[in-house]
This record gives C-alpha cells, sequence and structure tokens, in this order.
C-alpha cells in the first residue's frame, strides 16, 4: 500500500452514474484484512486510523476525533470495533461524506445497499443509532405526512426529516 490518496483515487475509487464513490469489493476485503493487525476479524479506532494513514490520508487530531465519531455510527454491535460488513460501510460513507457534515455521514452509514438511497427501515435503523425513540409506525406516519416515498429517501429529504425531528 503507502501510496498518496491520489493513486488511491485514480486506480481504487470508483465513481458511478450518480456521482458514487465505490471502492470495488476486492480492495475492501484486502483493505481490512491488512489493517486487522491482531486478527481478530474487527478493527479498533487506531487500526483503522493506522490504514488510512498507510492509504496516505493525513490524520489530524479533529480527524482523528471525526473517525471516531464516525465509527460510533457504523458499528452496528456497539462493541467499539467495525466488523467486515460495518468496515465496509465506514469506508463508503468516509469517501463519499465530508467528515464533520453528521446527516450525510448517517446518510452514508445508513445507506446498508449503495444506492444513494434509504428505505424506511434504513431510516429507523439511523434514527434509533441517535438514540431516537421511533418505532416504525411513527417513521411511517411521518413520511406519509411529509409524503415521503418509504422506498427511496434521497439525502435532501432525509436531511429534511432530520431537522423536522431536530436531531440536527
Amino acid at each position: 500500500m503507502g501510496c498518496n490518496i491520489d493513486n488511491i483515487q485514480e486506480q481504487v475509487i470508483k465513481t458511478d452514474e450518480n456521482g458514487l464513490k465505490h471502492v470495488p469489493a476486492e480492495y475492501v476485503r484486502k483493505y481490512f484484512q491488512e489493517a486487522d493487525k491482531d486478527k481478530s476479524g474487527s478493527l479498533d479506532v487506531d487500526e483503522l486510523i493506522a490504514l488510512l494513514i498507510s492509504l496516505g490520508i493525513e490524520i489530524t487530531s479533529s480527524a482523528s476525533h471525526d473517525i471516531s465519531k464516525t465509527i460510533q455510527i457504523a458499528d452496528d454491535n456497539k462493541n467499539k470495533r467495525l466488523e467486515f460488513h460495518e468496515f465496509n460501510q465506514f469506508l463508503y460513507s468516509f469517501i463519499n461524506a465530508p467528515a464533520s457534515d453528521l446527516p450525510a455521514i448517517l446518510f452514508y452509514v445508513g445507506d446498508k445497499d449503495e444506492s444513494n438511497s434509504i428505505d424506511a427501515d434504513e431510516l429507523l435503523r439511523i434514527l434509533k443509532k441517535v438514540g431516537s425513540k421511533a418505532s416504525e409506525d411513527s417513521v411511517r406516519e411521518l413520511m406519509r405526512v411529509m409524503k415521503i416515498d418509504v422506498n427511496g429517501i434521497d439525502f435532501v429529504t432525509f436531511k429534511k426529516i432530520l431537522e423536522k425531528l431536530q436531531i440536527v
């Protein structure tokens, strides 16, 4: 590895027709295995930061804080480590969302199928991650009142939902 971010972007990160960036699965797996120094099957903050540095990404103290925050959001089982599927979501969020943009981080981490939209179930998971007591019924009712398609919530609409719920 040890190359700079420009080389990584040219050689690894692919941009789809919607402008979303993706890392091909074989690279995600390779990066995960290389970063998992203790062979635990998961990455802690230090392993993840070491990986990002090895990829040529400069990590400042504020970036380290933002990475820790993103890990908390991506960490589905709350063990303060990222298993492979969580790492995949972290990486997708990391390359598509500015580190200081909480709504964008929440959206991309929640977009499990990387479709650039979330459905009602993904929205509910995101709301629970930020401490909301929302239920499936309350989410569907909110979407009905706001006239939102439950199958395809884009980022702009997602931000409106967060604002309506006073989450951001």
